[in-house]
């Protein structure tokens, strides 16, 4: 039995590489670059190990590997944000309104949940059967609670 290799690609909108097995794609990383090559060159190894299906392989690649970076907290990603709404929300060299709309929003993101990671919000947000308040419910809350809304 022949075992068609999965091709190592460019997803061109991205710029990232990414390969397809059983339909699913996986990404990369930047396309040529050093990491992504061995990242692939290690999914393909554990596709074609005795032991390792497809879905073991996708479900190893999608995992995250070990880091020494700490976590992305909320501040940190809001930050990034903002400089990147900066430079994209520009129309004759000067800021349009939505930078302001953009700040007051992100402001209140922090008062409620500015030391928290990143990965714990968007956990959060993911159906539970907790009980507990999902993260958009809690600005809903705060947007219903603060702004003065009349009918």
């Amino acid at each position: 039995m022949t075992v068609r290799v999965p091709k190592y690609r460019l997803h061109k909108p991205t710029g990232q590489a990414l390969v397809e097995i059983r339909g699913r794609r996986v990404y990369l990383g930047r396309h040529n670059s050093p990491a992504s090559q061995e990242k692939y060159r290690r999914l393909i190894a554990e596709l074609m190990a005795a032991d390792a299906s497809p879905a073991a392989a996708v479900a190893a690649a999608w995992s995250p590997a070990p880091s020494a970076a700490p976590p992305l907290t909320v501040k940190e990603a809001a930050l990034r944000y903002f400089r990147h709404a900066k430079r994209y929300y520009v129309k004759n060299g000067e800021p349009t309104d939505e930078v302001a709309a953009i700040r007051a929003a992100l402001r209140r993101l922090l008062r409620m949940f500015g030391g928290a990671t990143a990965r714990a919000i968007v956990s959060a947000s993911l159906p539970k059967a907790t009980g507990t308040a999902s993260p958009s419910r809690t600005v809903t809350s705060e947007l219903v609670a603060t702004t003065n809304c009349t009918g």
